[in-house]
């Protein structure tokens, strides 16, 4: 299957908040390039809060595949605060969040971008 992830990406100077909206369907190895993605801008702009809009994302992978995925996504994401805005549709988002906080990441799901930024803001700076 081809890359079917589309990935838009954004800095907020004001907040010191990187913005990234995933859409689009990934398999493990699209999941891990887009958070390298994510990660090196952030790091451009020496930002440590990141929102992640996946509410139009869809994680196309098999499960035997999931706790790798997320082993290798936490040590990436740790040095980050990352809010996550999310769909409640499917229940694969709630599992990697829990996932990659039991492996050390600061990471919490919202219903919309402003909840996720208010989280966020006080712990960006």
């Amino acid at each position: 299957m081809a890359n079917s992830v589309v990935a838009s990406l954004s800095y907020c100077a004001e907040e010191n908040i990187v913005c990234a909206t995933m859409r689009g369907k990934a398999q493990s190895i699209d999941v891990l390039n887009n958070a390298n993605a994510i990660i090196e801008f952030a790091n451009s702009y020496n930002a440590k809060a990141v929102l992640i809009d996946v509410r139009e994302f869809e994680h196309a992978y098999a499960k035997d595949e999931f706790i790798d995925v997320c082993n290798k996504l936490a040590p990436l994401l740790g040095q980050f605060i990352i809010a996550r805005v999310v769909s409640y549709q499917g229940f694969m988002h709630e599992l990697v969040t829990q996932k990659v906080r039991e492996l050390g990441v600061r990471v919490k799901n919202f219903d919309c971008q402003e909840q996720a930024r208010n989280w966020l803001r006080p712990l960006s700076c």
